[in-house]
């Protein structure tokens, strides 16, 4: 057992521990979106119709489950549009402030044909805030190469940010974006897997007459007091 002879506590002080992190949001859309609703024209203020589909693909994600994706094309049989979005919306709540961890898998899919003046881009938000590390804080972003060229894919790539959010209702779009299409082959695709959202517990109350003992370094604690024991 824990000798604590010649330790002392001070009486009357109280107070409360960080609670175990708790799972927000944790979603795989294996069998459907999970709560996420598809929305056009959520980025940069695009305003194009006709151009976006937005669906929940079986086999398409992370290791062959579910994901959602995020298409803009051209639908309309008309070769040439301006600048578009799309995007799977949302919102959840955190029970109060603190340290948030967000991740998610993407993968960002960039058609042939586009020219070196066009722009093509994964893109995501938190409550409007892009979150990304490339151009404009998108996540992925390309310049065409040319008619005759390549498309471009990046594959499945795995994204985490923690950030200080406040209690209240945060929304999370997932989407994608380009800035104009001018041939039938120029398009986008986007694909959204294994979205998670983990933020801190409520605080743990000391009860009455409970004590807290707070060890800053562990080995030289032990040396002195002897190893603690759990029964």
């Amino acid at each position: 057992a824990l000798d604590l002879a010649g330790v002392s506590f001070s009486n009357g002080i109280g107070g409360a521990f960080a609670g175990a992190q708790q799972t927000v949001l944790d979603v795989g859309f294996d069998a459907g979106t999970d709560g996420f609703a598809f929305v056009i024209n959520p980025f940069n203020g695009t305003s194009q119709t006709g151009v976006a589909g937005g669906t929940q693909e079986a086999g398409g994600g992370n290791g062959g489950g579910g994901a959602l994706r995020v298409d803009l094309f051209s639908s309309d049989g008309s070769p040439t549009h301006g600048a578009s979005s799309a995007a799977f919306t949302h919102t959840f709540n955190l029970a109060q402030a603190g340290e948030v961890t967000l991740t998610f898998d993407y993968r960002f899919f960039y058609g042939a044909g586009f020219e070196s003046n066009e722009v093509g881009q994964a893109i995501v938000e938190l409550d409007g805030a892009r979150l990304g590390g490339d151009a404009n804080g998108s996540l992925a972003s390309y310049t065409g190469n040319g008619n005759g060229g390549s498309p471009t894919d990046t594959g499945w790539q795995s994204f985490s940010v923690t950030l200080n959010l406040e209690a209240g209702n945060h929304t999370l779009d997932l989407g994608a974006y380009y800035s104009r299409s001018t041939f039938t082959e120029e398009n986008v695709t986007a694909w959204y897997d294994n979205v998670s959202v983990t933020a801190p517990g409520a605080p743990l109350p000391l009860a009455p007459g409970e004590r807290a003992l707070l060890v800053s370094d562990l080995a030289a604690f032990t040396e002195r007091y002897g190893q603690a024991v759990v029964d």
